[in-house]
């Protein structure tokens, strides 16, 4: 993403200005590239999106749960689409370190 915008624009902007202009923070880059990131954004769920849908996994009639850092950068992209129903979020940003560690104690007692 920054290096299509950075080629467009001319200017160096690096994966921190992307994920604050994304949460919505506070940047000196003007409106375009505010709307040139939120459109890829949203691009980038919508496939997303696309692809657990092709995979027989149906957002509208299930309750999704959204677990991690990078669900809790893309909420508003999220909650806002209209290829999920219900969802989730888990705000927790070490959610998923800890169900992975919760399960391997679990695989460990089990040999």
């Amino acid at each position: 993403m920054a290096s299509r915008i950075n080629s467009e624009k001319d200017i160096l902007l690096d994966d921190t200005d992307i994920d604050r202009i994304i949460r919505g923070g506070k940047t000196d880059y003007d409106g375009e590239v505010l709307r040139i990131v939120g459109d890829m954004t949203r691009t980038f769920v919508d496939d997303i999106l696309g692809t657990l849908r092709e995979r027989g996994i149906d957002l509208k009639t299930s309750c999704v749960v959204f677990i991690g850092g990078g669900a809790m950068l893309l909420k508003k992209y999220l909650e806002s689409s209209d290829k999920i129903g219900r969802c989730i979020f888990v705000e927790d940003i070490c959610a998923n370190a800890k169900g992975y560690g919760l399960l391997y104690q679990i695989q460990r007692k089990g040999r």
